[in-house]
């Protein structure tokens, strides 16, 4: 949803302003420190297609929210950097939308008359005034956050974001169509706006379940509430069935499986979604699934890796995938090592596996357990020690070099 660009900032782009009242002058001598965080957020509504006046209030203050949270970001990256080591952009945006706390919230809708080429007409600016706060202590216990929750939350936090791009760039696009369409272009470009706002509104819905499932204590089941609410709003949100799926995936109180086949059915171009199917499929062929079972989910995490080629985890995953599968064929054979089809079926699912594994450190050569994971396979599968000890030597320097890694 369009705002007015009132007083504008690099940071935080067009439609905001802020003010930020330091708790001290050096942002990082501290731990107890509080930072507020004052914006200013505008948007208009009457200005194109019938919107509701109550999800129009809810957009801004999210924009406002947007925006104080971009500016609290510049404090938790020095904070980090200084304390923790530096973080990526992603991270800082994740943890500084979590410990943000909103102290107060206003919209006021001011009448303004617009004036155009055919004449004027009166509009509706919704000016939003918030009061934000940054405490450094929830800054610091997200900071020492284990780190395979924290990729949750960042990946968790990167869908709702580009969610949210999309629908601000929608009601820009039917805001500008509406003007020069015909009767029948408006009450398609009304009901486009409405579906606009059932996926926002859903997408706050799955925020809220998102703060439950990743930073209270047995917040799973209210979680739960928030994703399915979410569905009833819009059941075609693909975010909110994977959200129920990796709920699952973890709880294993259901099957996860068929939440992230609905997703990957709403939205066969999102390589992320496939490969939260290929995890949930991997689990069932590594415990007792069959060679069928392993193809399928290959099959999953390659098309994530296509749709994506540039993501290191999609082929990890990928390479972790061959890697159980060459385990379980020599689990399963007894007389493998006498056995000269199944020797060549292990060395080809290794070879894969290796291939994998090494454009996972093509993408990132910097990541430790991408060396360890590789060094086992040269060790445990195919008894090539030199090689192995080669990757072992080159994660511990990793380690050793940035204070990161950890054998996965």
């Amino acid at each position: 949803m369009k705002t007015i660009q009132q007083i504008p900032f690099a940071v935080l782009g067009t439609g905001a302003a802020f003010t930020v009242l330091w708790g001290v002058a050096d942002p990082v001598a501290a731990y107890a420190e509080v930072k507020v965080v004052e914006v200013d957020d505008y948007y208009i509504v009457g200005d194109g297609p019938d919107e509701t006046m109550a999800v129009a209030k809810e957009y801004t203050k999210a924009r406002a929210r947007r925006a104080a949270s971009e500016r609290a970001g510049v404090f938790v990256a020095a904070l980090s950097e200084v304390k923790m080591g530096k973080l990526t952009r992603d991270e800082v945006r994740t943890i500084s939308s979590t410990v943000l706390e909103v102290l107060d919230v206003s919209v006021t809708p001011v009448p303004v008359q617009v004036e155009t080429d055919s004449g004027s007409f009166s509009v509706l600016r919704l000016h939003c005034h918030m009061v934000a706060k940054v405490d450094t202590e929830n800054v610091m216990e997200q900071l020492r956050m284990d780190i395979i929750k924290r990729e949750a939350a960042v990946k968790k936090n990167q869908v709702l974001e580009k969610e949210f791009d999309a629908i601000d760039a929608n009601v820009v696009r039917i805001k500008e169509e509406y003007k020069t369409a015909d009767a029948s272009g408006k009450e398609r470009l009304n009901q486009e706006m409405k579906a606009n706002e059932r996926r926002f509104e859903a997408m706050e819905w799955c925020r809220k379940g998102d703060s439950y499932s990743l930073f209270e204590e047995g917040g799973d089941k209210e979680a739960v509430v928030c994703y399915n609410k979410a569905l009833e709003i819009d059941p075609t949100y693909a975010n909110a069935w994977v959200c129920l799926g990796l709920i699952y995936h973890v709880t294993l109180t259901e099957s996860d499986e068929k939440y992230f086949r609905k997703a990957v059915e709403l939205e066969p171009e999102n390589a992320l979604y496939w490969d939260y199917l290929g995890d949930s499929l991997l689990v069932f062929a590594g415990s007792r699934g069959t060679s069928e079972n392993f193809e399928e989910c290959v099959a999953c995490y390659e098309k994530a890796t296509k749709l994506d080629p540039g993501n290191p985890d999609y082929w990890l995953h990928l390479g972790r995938a061959y890697k159980t599968w060459s385990w379980k064929e020599v689990r399963e054979s007894l007389s493998f090592l006498e056995n000269d089809s199944q020797k060549r079926q292990l060395m080809e699912l290794c070879n894969k596996a290796i291939a994998c594994y090494n454009k996972a450190i093509e993408c990132n050569p910097g990541v430790a357990h991408f060396w360890y994971e590789l060094g086992d396979i040269y060790r445990l599968r195919l008894d090539q020690e030199d090689k192995a000890e080669e990757c072992y030597q080159r994660a511990d320097e990793i380690k050793r070099v940035s204070g990161a890694g950890q054998k996965g």
